[in-house]
C-alpha cells in the first residue's frame, strides 16, 4: 500500500511539472500524436490532475497575503 501511494504521489508530481511547463514556458506534450484514442483520453485526464494541483495551490497561496504578494511583471 505504501508503494502504491508513493507511485501515485510521484505521478501527480510529474503531471504538475508538465502543467507548470505549459503555463510558464508555453510548451506542452503533443498528445495528438498518440493514435489510440483511449490512451490519449487517459493522458489528457492525467494532465488535468496537474492543472488542478497548480490551480488549487495558487488559490491557497493567494489567501495568505501576509506571506505572499502578487508578482508584478514588466
Amino acid at each position: 500500500m505504501g508503494r502504491l501511494l508513493h507511485y501515485a504521489f510521484e505521478a501527480a508530481l510529474l503531471s504538475t511539472a508538465f502543467s507548470g511547463a505549459k503555463r510558464a514556458a508555453g510548451v506542452e506534450f503533443d498528445a495528438r500524436k498518440i493514435e489510440n484514442e483511449t490512451a490519449r483520453t487517459v493522458l489528457f485526464q492525467y494532465f488535468r490532475i496537474g492543472d488542478w494541483v497548480i490551480d488549487t495551490s495558487a488559490s491557497q497561496l493567494r489567501k495568505h497575503t501576509d506571506y505572499f504578494v502578487p508578482v508584478v511583471r514588466k
